[in-house]
This record gives C-alpha cells, structure tokens and sequence, in this order.
C-alpha cells in the first residue's frame, strides 16, 4: 500500500512512478511517503496525467496540473529539477482524433461496420503524416496549458547522505516506526515493537 510504504525513512537515492498517483485513493499521502523513503539528494521521476480518457476503471480518481506539482514539492521536502508538459495543444487534438474518439464509440454496433478499416486509416494517417507536423506545431504552443500531462523529475532537499545503513530497510507500515526492529522469515515480516506482520 503506498499510502505506507514499508520501508524505513531515506531508504532509497531513486523513486520511480509512472501514471500511478491517479489511481490511489490520497496522492498527497503517498507523495509524503515517496518523500519519506527518499534520501536528502535522491531524485523523484514522476508521470502525471491531466487530460487524459479515463482508464483501469472504477480505479481512476485523480488529474494534476502543474500548480499540485509545485505544492506537492513546497509540502513534502522537494524541489523541481525538471517539468515537462507531455505535448501541448495539437497534441492534444491528435490525441482526441486518434485514440479518445475510437475508445468513446467503438462499442455501437454501427461503428463496428466500418471499426476496422476506418481505424487502420486513422493509424496509418498518423504515423505518416499527422506525428511530425503535430510535433512541430506543438512548438507554437508556448504555454503548453493543454496537455496530456506531465513529466517531473524532484529532488529531496538536504545533505547529500544516500541509502541508510540499518540491518534492515523494512519498515513497519502498521505502527510505522523507523527504530522498530523487523524479524525476516521468508517472505513474511513481523514487527518487534506492535507484533503486526506483513509481507515483503
């Protein structure tokens, strides 16, 4: 469960997460965990979606903009090294006419008639032509305030100390405490301090 993370506090030089924030229940929850198990120095790579079709349905709750970005870095010990917009407006309208529109009406039973010859045109149609000027139109959008989202690397703010060096980097996620001793059986866990036991 992300909202805690089983590992003890500057854990890890390096967090990776890829369009996973929209899908659990408290992002700043779990963006205060990542945090927590980062090393002052390690850096955060993150993918955020903000217009986006919604997928793994029911599990799709959130959207995020560049504004959530910068707080998420002022609330949680970060600062932003890099943030790129993932394209722009004409990306956008690409993503409309190429994907959105075939995932929004492909289930009528008139539009399975023509389904896969009218999709194989639009692919074809894209991966010739529309890509390349759609990526040199992107280029006149210079604000890029419509897009699919966003790409954003932080970086934990204090010394630059890298991985901690206790005999175990597990941490309770029950009563979450960093000086709790955890007993390795196999795969299972079990907490010295609250006696809880949970799995690797």
């Amino acid at each position: 469960d992300l909202h805690f993370i089983p590992y003890k506090s500057n854990s890890f030089d390096k967090v990776f997460s890829n369009s996973v924030l929209e899908h659990v229940v408290n992002p700043d929850k779990v963006m205060e965990e990542m945090s927590r198990v980062l090393a002052p120095g390690g850096r955060m790579y993150l993918s955020l979606p903000f217009l986006f079709h919604l997928h793994q349905i029911p599990y799709d709750y959130h959207r995020f903009t560049k504004f959530i970005i910068e707080l998420y870095a002022k609330k949680h010990n970060l600062k932003i090294i890099h943030l790129w917009p993932q394209g722009g407006f004409f990306s956008l309208l690409r993503y409309l006419f190429t994907n959105y529109g075939l995932i929004s009406i492909n289930e009528h039973p008139l539009w399975k008639l023509f389904f896969v010859p009218f999709t194989f045109l639009i692919k074809l149609l894209d991966r010739t032509l529309l890509a390349p000027i759609i990526f040199l139109l992107d280029k006149l959008d210079t604000h890029k305030n419509l897009c699919l989202g966003h790409f954003v690397v932080y970086e934990k703010l204090g010394n630059n100390s890298s991985y901690c060096h206790d005999k175990t980097l597990y941490r309770c996620p029950y009563c979450q405490k960093d000086e709790a001793e955890i007993i390795i059986t196999n795969s299972l866990l079990e907490c010295v301090l609250c006696k809880s036991t949970f799995t690797k």
